[in-house]
């Protein structure tokens, strides 16, 4: 039986990895490992995250900048050094239970973290002061603390439209310039200092869901005249005092506990919630 006809090597002059994720090192290893080959890629540059050596503060996920509605991609352990690319944001799980973590914010770059999950039990008002020098925070998720109105009145208070002239140059060092949500959900705020995350020139969501949010807030509340979003499912003043709100939110969408013991929660658009003064969401059809 005759030999088959010997398959004639493939060469490759050119490789083009162009608009893969490529990092310098992997690049130039492929390079050297096809010299007769070109191998076209570009860089994905990076940047290092520092974390305490000795624990894992809690995990690092990132999603590229300019996809905020992509999923996002878990790095590793927040312990050491942790490279990320450059050109996507960082979120940070803290481990609430595990010793140390909570300290350990004291350390992180106050620009690095994007998205951050700081949620449980052990977190207190006072594990919020690391974050009172943080400028790039967008997200952020305290839900199921212990955190009280002291811990919001420190957070407001440090903001940038708090007590800061608006056009003052310090005004871009000001933690929490761009915080777009905050998460309070099941927490121990009542609602006497939310007035002061006014100071939150960007704020958009605010979760309160769960909270032992009283109607006497209702006031504090209408000062979040840039609020797009506003979650009172499960409170006291989900129950009164929602029409009043609504009328000095009209552009606020806000979310309420269904009638009776519907366990979904409703979302009322102000022009709903204004025939509602005086009245229990229980009962209204």
């Amino acid at each position: 039986m005759p030999a088959p006809d010997a398959v004639p090597a493939l060469t490759v002059t050119t490789l083009d990895l162009r608009g893969c994720r490529v990092s310098e090192e992997s690049g130039s290893a492929l390079a050297a490992a096809l010299p007769q080959t070109e191998v076209l890629f570009d860089p994905i540059t990076t940047r290092t995250l520092q974390f305490p050596d000795a624990l894992s503060v809690g995990s690092v996920w990132t999603r590229n900048a300019e996809s905020p509605s992509a999923p996002w991609s878990l790095i590793g352990n927040a312990r050491g050094t942790v490279t990320v690319p450059e050109s996507h944001v960082v979120r940070l799980d803290v481990s609430t239970q595990s010793p140390g973590s909570l300290a350990a914010l004291r350390s992180i770059d106050s620009t690095a973290i994007h998205t951050l999950n700081l949620t449980g039990a052990t977190v207190t008002d006072d594990s919020l002061q690391p974050l009172l020098r943080w400028t790039a925070l967008r997200d952020l998720d305290v839900s199921g603390s212990q955190v009280s109105d002291s811990g919001v009145r420190a957070l407001g208070e440090a903001s940038p439209g708090f007590a800061l002239d608006p056009t003052s140059p310090s005004l871009f060092k000001r933690p929490f310039l761009d915080l777009r949500r905050l998460s309070l959900s099941g927490t121990r705020v009542r609602g006497a200092t939310l007035d002061r995350l006014r100071g939150f020139l960007a704020l958009e969501r605010l979760d309160l869901s769960g909270s032992p949010v009283e109607v006497t807030s209702t006031n504090q509340l209408a000062e979040l005249h840039g609020l797009t979003e506003l979650g009172l499912e499960e409170t006291p003043l989900a129950r009164l005092g929602a029409g009043s709100l609504a009328r000095r939110l009209p552009n606020t969408s806000i979310a309420l506990s269904g009638p009776g013991d519907e366990p979904v929660p409703r979302k009322y658009p102000a022009r709903v919630l204004q025939a509602m003064d005086d009245t229990t969401i229980g009962e209204v059809a």
